[in-house]
């Protein structure tokens, strides 16, 4: 059987028997609670949330920069006798 050819429902369940994948015992399920966690509100809050992240992230880089930068001008004092 080629990939692109339309195969019949009785192809597909020989070829899902000899695969040894259960045929007909599927059975419609209620959602479970975490069911919302794909639903467009639920990735808005979690687009907020990242922007909040990056937000943060983005200011304690700039943060640690001025804080590398402070200690390189004490380093270059130290190494070259410098004022205070």
């Amino acid at each position: 059987m080629k990939k692109d050819e339309d195969i019949t429902i009785e192809e597909a369940q020989k070829v899902l028997d000899e695969m040894e994948i259960p045929v007909g015992t599927w059975e419609n399920t209620e959602p479970s609670g975490d069911a919302e966690a794909f639903t467009i509100p639920s990735f808005k809050r979690i687009a907020g949330g990242l922007e909040n992240l990056k937000e943060l992230l983005g200011n304690q880089i700039k943060e640690d920069q001025n804080k590398i930068a402070e200690l390189n001008m004490k380093l270059n004092r130290l190494k070259y006798g410098g004022g205070r």
